[in-house]
Protein backbone atom coordinates (compact mmCIF):
# COMPACT_ATOMS: atom_id res chain seq x y z
CA UNK A 1 0.00 0.00 0.00
CA UNK A 2 1.31 3.32 -0.98
CA UNK A 3 0.42 5.89 1.60
CA UNK A 4 1.61 9.44 1.06
CA UNK A 5 1.68 12.45 3.25
CA UNK A 6 0.08 14.71 2.03
CA UNK A 7 0.23 18.44 3.90
CA UNK A 8 -3.43 19.57 3.49
CA UNK A 9 -4.25 23.49 3.68
CA UNK A 10 -6.76 25.14 5.57
CA UNK A 11 -8.67 27.45 2.32
CA UNK A 12 -9.12 29.88 4.70
CA UNK A 13 -5.35 30.53 4.55
CA UNK A 14 -4.78 30.13 1.00
CA UNK A 15 -4.45 33.78 0.24
CA UNK A 16 -2.27 34.28 2.45
CA UNK A 17 -0.65 31.46 1.83
CA UNK A 18 -0.45 33.11 -2.13
CA UNK A 19 1.31 35.72 -1.32
CA UNK A 20 3.45 35.03 0.98
CA UNK A 21 4.90 32.76 -1.70
CA UNK A 22 4.68 36.23 -3.97
CA UNK A 23 6.45 38.39 -1.62
CA UNK A 24 9.09 35.88 -1.13
CA UNK A 25 9.71 35.66 -5.67
CA UNK A 26 9.53 39.49 -5.18
CA UNK A 27 12.47 39.66 -2.40
CA UNK A 28 14.25 36.93 -4.39
CA UNK A 29 14.19 39.51 -6.67
CA UNK A 30 15.29 42.13 -5.06
CA UNK A 31 18.64 40.42 -3.94
CA UNK A 32 19.04 40.23 -7.53
CA UNK A 33 18.55 43.89 -8.34
CA UNK A 34 21.16 44.45 -5.23
CA UNK A 35 23.64 42.87 -6.79
CA UNK A 36 23.52 44.27 -10.37
CA UNK A 37 23.33 47.24 -8.85
CA UNK A 38 26.54 46.64 -6.94
CA UNK A 39 28.26 45.76 -9.46
CA UNK A 40 26.99 48.48 -12.15
CA UNK A 41 27.58 51.22 -9.55
CA UNK A 42 30.95 49.58 -8.69
CA UNK A 43 29.92 49.63 -5.20
CA UNK A 44 32.61 47.81 -2.82
CA UNK A 45 31.55 45.38 -0.01
CA UNK A 46 31.85 46.05 2.80
CA UNK A 47 31.39 49.47 2.57
CA UNK A 48 34.45 51.90 3.01
CA UNK A 49 33.46 54.57 5.16
CA UNK A 50 35.21 57.68 3.25
CA UNK A 51 33.39 56.31 0.02
CA UNK A 52 29.96 56.71 1.75
CA UNK A 53 30.42 60.05 3.22
CA UNK A 54 31.42 61.18 -0.18
CA UNK A 55 28.97 59.40 -2.48
CA UNK A 56 26.04 58.41 -0.28
CA UNK A 57 23.49 58.13 -2.75
CA UNK A 58 24.14 54.86 -4.22
CA UNK A 59 24.71 52.38 -0.82
CA UNK A 60 22.09 54.40 0.67
CA UNK A 61 19.43 53.67 -2.36
CA UNK A 62 20.58 50.34 -2.83
CA UNK A 63 20.45 49.23 0.64
CA UNK A 64 17.05 51.36 0.83
CA UNK A 65 15.94 48.90 -1.54
CA UNK A 66 16.95 46.16 0.50
CA UNK A 67 14.97 46.86 3.54
CA UNK A 68 11.59 46.54 1.13
CA UNK A 69 12.97 42.67 0.16
CA UNK A 70 13.82 42.04 3.75
CA UNK A 71 10.48 43.35 4.86
CA UNK A 72 8.62 41.03 2.06
CA UNK A 73 10.53 38.04 4.24
CA UNK A 74 7.93 38.82 7.27
CA UNK A 75 4.84 37.26 5.13
CA UNK A 76 7.11 34.76 3.39
CA UNK A 77 7.82 32.87 6.66
CA UNK A 78 4.38 33.52 8.29
CA UNK A 79 3.18 31.32 5.05
CA UNK A 80 5.37 29.22 5.49
CA UNK A 81 4.53 28.96 8.98
CA UNK A 82 0.60 27.81 7.53
CA UNK A 83 1.72 25.71 5.09
CA UNK A 84 3.86 23.61 7.31
CA UNK A 85 2.48 23.51 10.66
CA UNK A 86 1.05 20.35 10.84
CA UNK A 87 4.47 19.22 9.86
CA UNK A 88 5.81 19.87 13.38
CA UNK A 89 4.18 23.04 14.69
CA UNK A 90 6.93 23.89 17.67
CA UNK A 91 9.77 23.99 15.14
CA UNK A 92 7.70 25.82 12.69
CA UNK A 93 6.99 28.63 15.04
CA UNK A 94 10.50 28.70 15.93
CA UNK A 95 11.44 29.53 12.42
CA UNK A 96 8.85 31.75 11.78
CA UNK A 97 10.23 33.94 15.29
CA UNK A 98 13.18 33.23 14.33
CA UNK A 99 13.00 34.84 10.61
CA UNK A 100 10.97 37.96 12.25
CA UNK A 101 13.90 38.58 14.41
CA UNK A 102 16.06 38.07 11.42
CA UNK A 103 14.17 41.31 9.31
CA UNK A 104 14.37 43.21 12.71
CA UNK A 105 17.70 43.37 12.77
CA UNK A 106 18.45 43.82 8.92
CA UNK A 107 15.92 47.13 9.67
CA UNK A 108 18.49 47.92 12.64
CA UNK A 109 21.57 47.75 9.88
CA UNK A 110 19.79 49.56 7.05
CA UNK A 111 18.99 52.46 9.25
CA UNK A 112 22.65 52.89 10.16
CA UNK A 113 23.80 53.30 6.50
CA UNK A 114 21.19 55.02 5.86
CA UNK A 115 21.86 57.43 8.63
CA UNK A 116 25.20 58.02 6.84
CA UNK A 117 23.55 59.71 3.99
CA UNK A 118 22.87 62.25 6.56
CA UNK A 119 26.14 62.84 7.84
CA UNK A 120 27.82 63.05 4.51
CA UNK A 121 27.04 66.57 4.51
CA UNK A 122 28.68 67.64 7.17
CA UNK A 123 31.98 65.41 6.11
CA UNK A 124 31.70 67.73 3.27
CA UNK A 125 31.67 70.57 4.57
CA UNK A 126 34.06 69.99 7.65
CA UNK A 127 37.51 72.73 7.24
CA UNK A 128 39.86 70.83 8.80
CA UNK A 129 41.29 67.62 8.80
CA UNK A 130 40.43 66.70 12.47
CA UNK A 131 36.56 67.64 11.58
CA UNK A 132 36.69 65.01 8.86
CA UNK A 133 38.53 62.48 10.64
CA UNK A 134 36.07 62.67 12.98
CA UNK A 135 33.39 62.39 10.61
CA UNK A 136 35.31 59.82 9.44
CA UNK A 137 35.23 57.81 12.62
CA UNK A 138 31.80 58.10 13.01
CA UNK A 139 31.22 56.46 10.26
CA UNK A 140 33.67 53.55 10.85
CA UNK A 141 31.60 53.34 14.09
CA UNK A 142 28.49 53.29 12.23
CA UNK A 143 29.48 50.59 9.44
CA UNK A 144 31.18 48.11 11.93
CA UNK A 145 28.06 48.27 13.87
CA UNK A 146 25.64 47.54 10.49
CA UNK A 147 28.13 44.97 9.83
CA UNK A 148 27.35 43.26 13.37
CA UNK A 149 23.33 43.64 13.21
CA UNK A 150 23.86 42.16 9.37
CA UNK A 151 26.12 39.14 10.46
CA UNK A 152 23.09 38.74 13.63
CA UNK A 153 20.46 38.61 10.93
CA UNK A 154 21.95 36.60 8.62
CA UNK A 155 22.41 33.64 11.49
CA UNK A 156 18.90 34.09 12.42
CA UNK A 157 17.65 33.69 8.91
CA UNK A 158 20.03 30.88 8.40
CA UNK A 159 18.58 28.96 11.79
CA UNK A 160 15.02 29.90 10.51
CA UNK A 161 15.81 28.47 7.19
CA UNK A 162 17.33 25.27 8.91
Amino acid sequence: MNHRNEVNIDPTWQGLIKWGGISLVIASIIVIIFIVGVGVFHVTLPLDPATVLERPNVPTTLFIITIFGEFLLLPGFLALYFVLRKVDKAKMFIAAVLGAFSVVMFFVSRALIISLSQVSAGYKSAATDSGKAAYLAAAEVALETQNVYSTIALIFLSLASI
